[in-house]
């Protein structure tokens, strides 16, 4: 089931859904479905994915701060690839800021010290023990 989208771009378009899972159609889980045509880079991302959940281990929390990769579906006219959602209602911090700025006119101090600590921490877990996600020589 389609709950909204997530993103558009020229290519393709990025779908928040609902999957049912294999034991029963009550228990759903969220699922980020990009479809792009042509396929483009859209293996390579799906690879680049595959790479980053290999080096970058959820920590003791159970915290992992990327969406993992499930299936790369490529066809002649493009390509399907399905991650696990990032968010359960869908609201990316773009759609934060703005509410916030709909009703209050700015984002508290508290709210963006939250966001940047966030980012922080993944940043940090990609450089942590040398995994960091491309080096400047696999770019030539």
């Amino acid at each position: 089931t389609i709950i909204n989208e997530l993103g558009r771009g020229v290519y393709g378009v990025v779908l928040l859904v609902d999957v049912a899972s294999e034991e029963s159609d009550i228990k759903r889980q969220r699922r980020a479905l990009k479809i792009q045509a042509p396929i483009g880079s859209l293996a390579h991302e799906y690879t680049l994915l595959l790479e980053v959940e290999e080096r970058v281990q959820s920590d003791s929390s159970g915290f992992y701060p990327f969406p993992r990769s499930e299936a790369l579906y490529a066809f002649s006219q493009g390509g399907l690839f399905t991650m696990i959602a990032g968010s359960e209602t869908g609201m990316n911090l773009i759609d934060v800021a703005n509410t916030y700025k709909k009703i209050m006119g700015n984002v508290p101090e508290l709210i963006a010290i939250y966001y940047t600590s966030r980012m922080l921490r993944h940043l940090d877990v990609l450089h942590t023990d040398g995994n960091v996600l491309v080096s400047f020589s696999t770019l030539k």
